[in-house]
C-alpha cells in the first residue's frame, strides 16, 4: 500500500512538472502586451439609403434623373413628329431632296443619342462621386464610433464573411449621421459642390 501511495505521489509529482514547467517557460518568453482591439462593422448602403443626408442626395439625383427622362422623351417626341411630316412628305418630293432630308435627319437623331448617352454616364460619374464625398463627410461621425468603441476597425458588411451581429453599428451610424446633419444641413452642399 505505501508503495502504491508513493507511485501515486511521484506520479501527481511528474504530471505538475509536467503542466507548470511549460507555463513558467511560456509566461517568460517576450510576447507583446497588446489586448486585442474590437472590429466594427456595417452597411454602407445602409448608411447611405436610410441617413437623412444620403436621402437628400437620392432626391436631388432623382430630380437630375427626372431632368434627363423628360429631356429624352422630349427629344423623342420632336424627332417622331418629324419623322412623321418626312414620311409624309415623301411622295411629294425629288428622291434626292428626301434622302438629303432623311440623312440629315438620321445625323441629327444619332448625334442626339450619343448626347444622351454622354448626359447619363456624366450623372452617373457624379453620383458616383457624391457617393464618395458622402462617405467623406460621413468619416468624423464614423470616427466617433470607433473612438467610443476604442475600435481598431470599420468594415463594411460586404467585405466581411461572417460576423457578430452586436458588432454592427449601422443603426448607430444612421442616428449619430442624421444629428449631425440635422445640426449642419451644410453637409449637403458639400456634396453638391462635387
Amino acid at each position: 500500500m505505501r508503495l502504491n501511495l508513493v507511485k501515486l505521489r511521484r506520479f501527481w509529482i511528474l504530471l505538475l512538472t509536467c503542466v507548470i514547467a511549460p507555463a513558467v517557460s511560456y509566461a517568460q518568453t517576450d510576447f507583446p502586451t497588446v489586448f486585442p482591439l474590437p472590429v466594427l462593422v456595417l452597411s454602407q448602403d445602409e448608411l447611405f439609403s436610410e441617413s437623412l443626408l444620403g436621402k437628400a442626395i437620392q432626391e436631388m439625383e432623382k430630380v437630375e434623373a427626372d431632368a434627363l427622362l423628360a429631356d429624352g422623351r422630349r427629344i423623342e417626341e420632336a424627332f417622331k413628329a418629324e419623322d412623321a411630316d418626312l414620311t409624309e412628305r415623301r411622295p411629294t418630293m425629288d428622291p434626292d431632296d428626301f434622302r438629303a432630308l432623311a440623312d440629315d435627319f438620321d445625323v441629327r437623331v444619332e448625334a442626339s443619342r450619343a448626347k444622351q448617352i454622354q448626359d447619363a454616364n456624366e450623372a452617373q460619374q457624379r453620383a458616383e462621386a457624391r457617393r464618395r464625398k458622402f462617405l467623406e463627410v460621413a468619416g468624423p461621425v464614423l470616427g466617433r464610433l470607433l473612438a467610443k468603441y476604442q475600435a481598431t476597425a470599420l468594415l463594411d458588411q460586404r467585405s466581411v464573411l461572417l460576423f457578430n451581429r452586436n458588432m454592427d453599428v449601422t443603426q448607430e451610424a444612421i442616428n449619430i449621421l442624421d444629428q449631425a446633419y440635422l445640426d449642419d444641413p451644410d453637409m449637403l452642399s458639400t456634396i453638391q459642390e462635387e
